[in-house]
Formats: C-alpha cells, sequence, structure tokens
C-alpha cells in the first residue's frame, strides 16, 4: 500500500487537499489495527481509496466505523468505485464488531451527499467545526 503513496496523494488533491507523497506514505505506516485504508484500482492505477477507522466513544453505545476520507477520481466516478469501497467498508466494519459506519461531509459538496444517500446513509445532523492551532 505505501508504494500507492504517490497516487494516493494526488487523489487528496481532488478533495482540496495538498498532500506530499512523503507525508502519505509515513501515515500509511502509523496505520494501527482499528485505520484501514482501502485503494481501488483500475488497469493498475489508483483511481480512488477510503480511509477509516474505529472509533470507541463515551457517548456511543457500540464502536463505530468512521470514515475519515474517500474520494474517487473524477473519470472513474458514475462507475461503482466508491460503492464498491464502501461496500467493503462494510465488510471489514462487521469484522471489527462494528454495526454503524459514519461520515461527515463538507457543506458544499452536494454530490457527495447525493452519494452517501443512495447508499441508504441517513444525514443526521449539521454541525459547525472548529479547530484550535497548537
Amino acid at each position: 500500500m505505501e508504494t500507492d503513496a504517490g497516487a494516493i496523494a494526488e487523489l487528496c488533491g481532488v478533495l482540496g487537499y495538498r498532500v506530499d507523497p512523503e507525508h502519505a506514505r509515513a501515515r500509511l505506516a502509523q496505520r494501527g489495527e482499528e485505520d484501514e485504508l482501502f485503494v481501488a484500482e483500475e488497469d493498475g492505477l489508483a483511481v480512488g481509496w477510503i480511509e477509516v477507522s474505529v472509533e470507541h466513544a463515551l457517548t456511543l453505545t457500540k464502536p463505530s466505523v468512521v470514515v475519515t476520507g474517500l474520494v474517487v477520481a473524477e473519470p472513474a466516478r458514475g462507475r461503482g468505485v466508491g460503492r464498491a469501497l464502501v461496500e467493503r467498508v462494510g465488510e471489514w466494519a462487521r469484522e471489527h464488531g462494528c454495526r454503524t459506519v459514519r461520515v461527515r461531509s463538507r457543506v458544499e459538496r452536494e454530490g457527495a451527499h447525493r452519494f452517501y444517500e443512495s447508499l441508504g446513509f441517513e444525514h443526521v445532523k449539521t454541525q459547525a467545526a472548529f479547530r484550535l492551532d497548537l
């Protein structure tokens, strides 16, 4: 997977995030047993990825899987790549004792919202996001 770091970093750009391939490679090497990244390939080229983590929060009655990123290259959209990635995450979630997959999506990504809803995700809330740089 770390050999895909360049393509993974490039796909981050589709989401609007500049990621250096070395940073992607280092992050991939840091994954724990409750973190996973699945990469979709066509003709040996990475055309999409989904990153997930198991979340154990006091506010949750059971652990859930959180999608921390999902991207499909523009030319590969509409061909089932994203659906296949999400389905694989569902399998992985069950293997890790989780029965819920959660995802957050920026307000302006209306196409992504329609995609998630088409897969059966329910829009459960809208919230504000805050950050404190240290």
